[in-house]
């Protein structure tokens, strides 16, 4: 018999520690500087994607499920996670990959039991129709398959009780407002981040930085999930209150999803050689460049008090390091 999928209490993992950082801060000619550290989150590697593991190994086991099937880039944080969650709960688990087959993502997932379907030229549309032809098969066979998106409005409340988290964990007190940055990419984050501000910081805004879309599909995506969480009219006050809190910035995607820029590796080693942290040239590299763009040119409050979300993707920095930074 599989084990129980919530053997491991993901509900009661620690807050993730909240850390101050002036030499970064100095560097960047900000006056408050704090890095929310999700890259510490204990399982599989950490990151914010652990957050929904609670909610959705609940969801899972209420299914029956013995099969999980879910689509990712090469670099997905999300592959990583739900393969290590499908490991520990005994259950079986293939990834869909837009990648070859020794990507990243692809070496994670067997790693942890995975099967892997490498489709290097795949739409998100052909990898969909993967995933569906996939689970009639296994529905033929008598198995119990279930599709895990990359992105659920029934993740978002796990996001908004991180912003819960962050405003429990007592920032000295402080005129300034507050400006959480992330990097975003399914969009289910920030748009969790955005429900949690509304609750919990309401002076508090939210810029979401793209690793892949352009600003306007990624403002459309976070809209479209506030509202299947939320029940919200898109135009409607209080979903236009809670979206006024909102910036996009998609400066640092680059050639899009998973390709290295020159500035994200020039941020990443500013946050290694300032402050000892490591992040990552396909979601945090890129959101740290950003802002440290935005705070050059005077795009961002330099005196406001900034929080940076650390998301995770650490252990895909050393793909990045078997190739030097441009910064080296």
């Amino acid at each position: 018999m599989a084990a129980d999928l919530v053997a491991m209490d993901f509900g009661c993992l620690p807050p993730s520690p909240l850390q101050p950082a002036a030499r970064l801060a100095a560097s960047l000619g900000i006056a408050e500087l704090w890095i929310k550290r999700d890259d510490l989150i204990g399982f599989a590697g950490g990151g914010t994607k652990c957050r929904k593991l609670a909610g959705l190994a609940d969801r899972l086991r209420t299914t029956g499920a013995d099969t999980f099937l879910l689509s990712g880039g090469g670099m997905s944080n999300q592959v990583r996670i739900i393969a290590a969650l499908a490991a520990v709960g005994g259950r079986a688990c293939e990834v869909f990959i837009d990648a070859a087959a020794d990507a990243p993502a692809a070496r994670f997932g067997r790693f942890f039991g995975a099967q892997v379907h490498a489709l290097p030229d795949a739409t998100h549309w052909t990898l969909n129709s993967a995933i569906r032809a996939r689970l009639r098969e296994l529905a033929a066979a008598g198995k119990r398959a279930v599709v895990i998106p990359a992105a659920s409005h029934e993740d978002l409340a796990a996001y908004a009780q991180a912003i819960g988290e962050l405003a429990a964990q007592g920032l000295p007190a402080s005129p300034r407002r507050t400006l959480v940055v992330t990097a975003a990419g399914s969009g289910a984050t920030s748009a969790g981040f955005l429900l949690g501000l509304d609750r919990h910081l309401p002076q508090g805004r939210l810029l979401a930085v793209s690793a892949d879309r352009r600003g306007s599909e990624l403002r459309t995506i976070i809209t479209r999930l506030l509202a299947s969480a939320t029940g919200l009219a898109p135009e409607g006050e209080d979903m236009q209150r809670m979206l006024a809190r909102l910036d996009v910035d998609d400066r640092a995607i680059g050639g899009g999803y998973g390709t290295r820029t020159a500035e994200a590796d020039a941020a990443i080693a500013l946050a290694a050689r300032t402050e000892g942290l490591l992040t990552e040239p396909v979601y945090t590299g890129k959101a740290l460049a950003a802002l440290c763009a935005m705070s050059r040119d005077g795009s961002i409050d330099r005196d406001e008090r900034i929080v940076f979300w650390h998301t995770g993707g650490v252990p895909y920095l050393a793909c990045a390091l078997a190739q030097p930074l441009l910064s080296d």
